[in-house]
């Protein structure tokens, strides 16, 4: 077996990788399994303890490290404007969202979390802290830094590339 392939398993003997890992497969294939396993979890904590759905949460948890533009979250989470909107409207009916113009463009909307309903807030940032920190253990200050560099270098490398375009 080559030696990027063995991984410590229990007492230090080899294992084989989860096949998601492997390097024969291909990077978007890995970034997907990782985000479409994240996301899966993700939706099970924020429903079972906010019933929010999983094109609901998604919006929750962005908006989480604060205000953003209705066309900055239509990008952000690459979601059709249209249901994006009806799930918006949705979140504001139910009191967690807010919105607002914009001060210094009355064109845009602003979205943000209803800081009114403390509740709320605090259960979505409990949540959000409790899954980061489950995903950082084990990795030290470098290779977190190492990591969101990367990501945002792909990510950035991956739009001027053109390669979101359909």
């Amino acid at each position: 077996m080559p030696k990027s392939e063995v991984v410590s398993g229990v007492d230090g003997e080899e294992a084989l990788p989860p096949s998601h890992l492997t390097e024969d497969r291909p990077l978007a294939a890995r970034i997907y399994a990782l985000a479409t396993s994240l996301r899966r979890s993700a939706g099970e904590s924020f429903k079972r303890s906010l019933g929010l759905s999983s094109t609901e949460w998604p919006i929750v948890a962005t908006l989480s490290v604060g205000p953003a533009s209705f066309a900055t979250l239509c990008d952000r989470l690459s979601r059709d404007k249209g249901q994006l909107s009806r799930d918006v409207a949705a979140l504001v009916e139910r009191g967690f969202l807010v919105k607002r113009r914009d001060g210094r463009d009355q064109r845009q909307l602003v979205l943000d979390l209803n800081r009114e309903n403390a509740a709320f807030v605090e259960e979505v940032l409990r949540i959000s802290h409790q899954r980061d920190g489950i995903l950082w253990d084990g990795i030290n200050q470098v290779e977190k830094e190492i990591l969101l560099r990367l990501l945002s270098k792909l990510y950035d490398h991956a739009r001027s590339s053109r390669i979101f375009e359909v």
